[in-house]
Order: structure tokens, then sequence, then C-alpha cells
């Protein structure tokens, strides 16, 4: 412990949260906590459920990791069998959390993003427990997992039909845990923090980063105070993560071990190893850097909070002596971000929402030893800098239902397709379109006719085997796809998609509806080949 009193120590009179070897959950659990833990939840549910489908719009990786939890479901195994590969097929268990609610419940829109709610539920939950566990109040647990809750970052996320959900609620339940084993030296508690961790790495690879991070950070207290038991048994628990999803790409997946991992390769800092003509390492990560905070600013909307944010994640990072061991939340939020520019290529701005909550609980252990260091302007300053970030953010999140607010739900739009076309058909459509198409033999623009049969869309075509198409305006198409319409492959093979399926349903289908839905925009159904009339 360092000189002074620690963020995290009580004041004399309490117990304080560094003593004992035992997990506690910031000491004793009197009911006002507990009631703080259900309003924070309730006010989680409060501005996630509602309008769940509606804002924000499907994205193209919601329908594709719900494939393959929906093949799981359906006893066909962790096999995307619409796109060939992807979607949860690699890194496996989000799949398997898919699978079960859609076993149960049915394979909806809703069912899937309700799953990403649970896990942000869970993560909610668990920041309350860290946050109190390390000793802070209820004023600043309430106001720092607010912050959380209205993070335009974490609306997002946790309505998102995609792993980060799971692996912030895996990676909040395992800093619990390392909290424990830092100040207790805890063989158990790392042994636990590690398997939750082993956990996360089943559902994303980006795990692996915060893995790499913890243990470098348990390394180095392991070094100080010549305690290696936790390091060691938390290296070799995560580890089993790492082996779990090696054994079920070797033996399951349909691409195999080898080329899995020379793919993935190409997305990580080693991709810009190789020479060439590319940008090399520090150009990569630089670039990373760069793209990363030029979306978190918002154009510069919102400039002066991500600088006053990464300002308190500096605070914490220098004040190692000052926080003790819940510097390890300041110092796992930016070697996730030092780390994640590097070996990540490219870095994704929603990966953040992992340990973007750690930003806010360090703001919450700056308001604490403002408060012990006599409170004063500063500490009344800092509570008000973190209570305009919570109003900015909120904010943000009503705009985003504002902006989507009256368009056609999904689940009308699937509605209308669904009556159309009948289960079991031979569909070309889109990916955004497969909810309704679920129980048919669907191919879209992202299929990767090598892994599927026929081979290609021509054979498919020609095969006469098409029931039905199901199919965008152009303007509609356009929207849909964004950037992915710019000049380059990927482009050109959405676009040589679209003009091979319009033609083929002008020439031999038959026009049966058009669909114009608010938001979405117009989709024409035709029947062609097999259907019958």
């Amino acid at each position: 412990m360092s000189d002074g009193v620690a963020a995290g120590q009580r004041a004399p009179g309490h117990a304080g949260p560094e003593a004992g070897s035992a997990v506690e959950l910031g000491g004793e659990w009197e009911p006002s906590r507990v009631l703080v833990l259900v309003g924070l939840v309730f006010a989680f549910l409060l501005l996630e459920l509602p309008f769940l489908t509606e804002a924000y719009h499907i994205t193209v990786d919601e329908p594709w990791y719900s494939q393959t939890g929906h093949s799981f479901a359906m006893g066909r195994g962790i096999h995307n069998d619409v796109i060939g590969s992807g979607g949860g097929d690699m890194f496996f268990l989000y799949a398997v959390f898919l699978g079960v609610p859609f076993k149960i419940f049915g394979t909806t829109f809703y069912v899937g993003r309700f799953v990403s709610v649970f896990f942000g539920v869970v993560s909610i939950a668990g920041i309350v427990c860290v946050l109190y566990r390390m000793g802070l109040r209820w004023r600043e647990v309430s106001l720092c997992t607010l912050a959380v809750i209205v993070s335009n970052l974490s609306y997002l996320t946790f309505r998102a039909i995609r792993p980060e959900a799971a692996i912030t609620a895996f990676t909040v339940c395992s800093t619990f845990f390392l909290l424990d084993a830092l100040r207790s030296k805890s063989s158990r508690s790392a042994a636990i923090a590690g398997l939750l961790a082993a956990v996360g790495l089943m559902c994303h690879p980006n795990m692996v980063v915060i893995i790499a991070v913890a243990g470098l950070l348990l390394g180095i207290d392991a070094i100080r105070h010549r305690a290696f038991g936790p390091v060691l048994v938390y290296g070799a628990t995560a580890a089993l993560g790492g082996i779990a999803v090696l054994v079920f790409l070797h033996f399951v997946f349909v691409e195999g071990l080898a080329p899995t991992i020379s793919r993935m390769l190409t997305r990580t800092g080693a991709s810009a190893l190789g020479g060439g003509d590319g940008p090399g390492l520090l150009g990569a990560s630089i670039a990373n850097a760069q793209d990363f905070f030029g979306r978190a600013i918002v154009g510069g909307r919102r400039g002066l909070i991500v600088a006053a944010e990464m300002g308190v994640l500096v605070w914490g990072v220098v004040s190692c002596k000052r926080l003790a061991s819940n510097v390890l939340l300041p110092l796992l939020a930016a070697g996730f971000l030092a780390l994640g520019f590097v070996v990540l290529q490219p870095f994704s701005l929603r990966s953040f929402t992992a340990v973007e909550w750690m930003i806010f609980a360090t703001f919450g252990l700056l308001i604490s030893d403002l408060q012990r260091r006599g409170g004063g302007w500063r500490m009344w300053a800092a509570q008000g800098l973190l209570a305009l970030i919570v109003v900015n953010n909120l904010a943000g999140d009503l705009y985003l239902i504002r902006r989507d607010y009256g368009a056609v739900r999904y689940s009308e739009l699937a509605e209308r397709i669904s009556e159309v076309v009948p289960s079991g058909s031979v569909v070309l459509s889109h990916q955004l379109l497969w909810f309704p198409l679920q129980d048919s033999t669907v191919y879209n623009e992202y299929s990767r006719s090598r892994l599927l049969e026929p081979d290609s869309l021509d054979a498919l075509i020609e095969s006469g085997d098409v029931d039905y198409v199901v199919l965008a305006s152009e303007e509609t198409f356009a929207t849909m796809m964004g950037g992915a319409l710019g000049d380059n492959t990927l482009g050109e093979g959405f676009i040589r998609y679209w003009n091979s399926v319009r033609a083929h349903a002008e020439v031999h289908g038959e026009r049966v509806e058009t669909i114009e839905a608010k938001g979405y925009g117009d989709f024409t159904i035709w029947r062609t080949g097999r259907a019958p009339p």
C-alpha cells in the first residue's frame, strides 16, 4: 500500500477492501447496495428494451451470427450454411449462447437482440460489484454506472447481435476476481478470472488482448511481491479457451485449422510485418489510433468529452501508488488501447466497449480521491464533468431513438415476406432479409460459393432450382450496402450479384408483390422456377 489513504480503502471504522483473502463484494452487502444494483439494472432495461428492434436498424453482422446460432439450435452443428463460414463458427461459444434461446423461444430478431441485453444486465450488475469492491460510495457507484448505461457505445453494443456484449460481460466478471487476485494473492481468484477470460476468448478473438494485458499486470505484480501462483494459474486457465478454439478449428470448422490461422493473421499486426508497400506496423498502429479517435469524437462534436475521458485515464495510470490494486482498471483500459492498436487490424470501435466502463470507474476513483483530500471545487468539477458526459451520451441515445422512430418494424417487414415465401423454398435474397427466410435455402450477396452447393451463383440460376427472388430496388440496395459498393473487388461482387439476380427475376420470374418499408426501402418478390403459383 502507498502512503496516505488509498482509493481502495475506507475511512476508519469500516472494513478495508484490501483485507482478507476471500472474495468479498466490497465488504458487507447491506440492503442499500442491493437497492442500488437493482435500480441501476432497471435503468439499463428501461433504456434498452423499448424500441429494441427499431433503434437502430438491423446490420449485416446480426443475421450472420444468427445464422450460425440457428444452425446450432436446429441440430445442424456450429456451422453457417448460408454464407458458408464466419459469424461465430470459428470462435464458437457465442453461437451456443444464441442457439439455446433460439431453440427455446424461436429464431427471431428480437430474441437475438435480447441475448445481448441479457449480457448487458450481467455487465451492469458486475460493474456495480466491481465499483463497490474498489471501495467507492453509492453516489460514485451510481454516477459511474449510469455513465456506462447511457454510453452511446454501450447502448449500441447491448442491443446488437454480436459477441462484444458477451465479451464485455466476461471481462467485467473476470476483472472482479482479478482485483482479488492482486490484493490477496489468491490463486483461486486468479483461476476463476482466467476461466471467465477463457469463456470470453471462445466467443471472440479480441479477448486475447485483454488476457495478454491482464497477464502482464499480474506478472509484474508477481515479480514485485515474489508471489507467482496467481499469474501462473491465470495464464493456465485462460489458455484453456485458446486450446478449445484450436481443437474446434482442427476437428469441426469447415475450413480447417491452418488456412483459418493464416487468414486470421492477416487481421492482426503480423500482416504489417511482411514488408512491401504497406504502411508497416508503426504506420498501421497510428492509422488505427487515428481512425479510433476520429470516430470517437464524431466529427469534433465530442472532442472535449473524449479528451476528458483520456485525461482521466492518464491520471489513473500515473497514480499507481495512490490507487494501489485499483490501478488495475485504468491500466487494463490503457493497455487494451495500446496493444489493440498494434495487434488488431483494423481496430474496431465497438470492441472498446469491453474496457470503456473502466474509464468511468477511474472517474469514480478520481472523485473519491479528491473527496479524501478535502473535496473542494476540484471534486465538484470532476462530478460535474462526469454528469455532463452522462447527459451528453443520453442525448445521443435519444437522438438515435428519435431518428429511427416511425420506421417500419423489422418484424413487420419479415412477416410480409414470410406470408409470400413458403418454408422450404430456394431463395435468392439479401443478408439483411434472412430472418423471414430462415427455414428456406437462402443464397445472398455474402454467400461464399466455394463452400456451398452449387459452387457458384450462375450454376444455381442455371439449375432452375430457384423458387423465389426477394430483391431490394437499386436505390435501396445501394443504401443497404453503403461504402461496401466502393471501387473494390468486394463491391464489384455485390453489384454483380444484384445485376445477375435482377436479370434472372425479370426474365424467368413473375412479380408477386412489392413491399415499401419505411426506413428500410423497397423490396420486390418474384416467383421463379419450380415454385407453384
